[in-house]
């Protein structure tokens, strides 16, 4: 680890202050800061690094090296990163890349063992990362915390693979990121306290079925029935299914994405956009 000591204009952050002093580093840490004359001239400021607090690397089309190179010239020296996009594409592989490709630069990345790939069942995708396999990733010390465990649903119906999941970054005393957007009172409350303390298995079925909960993802009464309907069936796409899916590939409608094959309230639709509202049926049924 590196020792030095450098001078210059010193931003103090807290008292909202700038001093000229001198900063001294011992072994990679910072040791002490004191101030010096002020009347000394100098062109350097020396102030805190900002910490990005939730990235997803890949979503700047950049490697980890490549992206600090441009994030740090803008004052951020770290960031907490989910890897969730590459290992729905590349799986532990993908994870493992990022890793080495961040130590290959003076950039602090603390990656996460991503929690839901894919980010849902009812998505195609090019990996899955089963609890096993999260259980490894969070074994290894450059994985920091367990990533945004956005399938919601899944904890508040105690799933078994996601209740895995949460436990073991608990047993390695590593941190949970939630993700739970729209929840309010009891469900709110329901998941924090199941992300707190899992149960070390779960079960695969609810047995919560009145209680009622308002979002446009998935409904939770029938959501085990569903997630295994849709799981069986979305290998086999119809004709028309994969005729309308390859034409929106990729493509989006005013920079909003479609999902392929989403839950609804109570039914299955074939091709979503959530942020638009707009669902696409392609033989008009409902799949109850």
């Amino acid at each position: 680890m590196s020792s030095f000591t450098i001078q210059g204009n010193i931003v103090d952050i807290f008292n909202k202050t700038i001093y000229y002093g001198e900063v001294s580093v011992e072994n990679g840490k910072i040791s002490s800061v004191q101030p010096l004359n002020d009347k000394q001239p100098a062109t350097s400021y020396i102030l805190p690094g900002f910490i990005d607090s939730h990235v997803h690397i890949e979503s700047s089309m950049l490697v980890p090296s490549e992206f600090a190179k441009l994030a740090v010239v803008h004052g951020t020296v770290a960031t907490i990163s989910d890897p969730h996009e590459i290992a729905n594409v590349c799986g532990m592989k993908g994870v493992e890349f990022m890793i080495e490709n961040g130590k290959t630069v003076p950039f602090k990345f603390n990656f996460g063992a991503p929690s839901c790939v894919p980010a849902t069942n009812f998505e195609t995708a090019g990996a899955v990362l089963d609890a096993n396999d999260v259980k490894k990733l969070l074994e290894r010390e450059e994985i920091k915390y367990l990533s945004e465990m956005m399938n919601f649903p899944g904890v508040l119906h105690n799933d078994e693979e996601v209740m895995k999941k949460i436990a073991a970054a608990h047993a390695l005393g590593k941190p949970v990121d939630g993700h739970a957007p729209g929840l309010r009172g009891e469900d709110a409350r329901k998941y924090i306290e199941a992300s707190l303390n899992p149960s070390k298995g779960g079960t695969s079925q609810s047995d919560t079925h009145n209680i009622h909960h308002k979002y446009e993802t998935a409904d939770p009464m029938l959501y085990d029935i569903l997630k295994n309907f849709v799981k069986q069936h979305k290998k086999n796409p119809t004709p028309a299914e994969i005729a309308m899916w390859e034409q929106l590939r990729g493509k989006r409608l005013e920079g909003h994405k479609f999902r392929r094959q989403h839950i609804i309230g109570t039914f299955i639709s074939d091709f979503v956009c959530l942020s638009k509202k707009l669902v696409i049926e392609i033989d008009g049924l409902f799949y109850r």
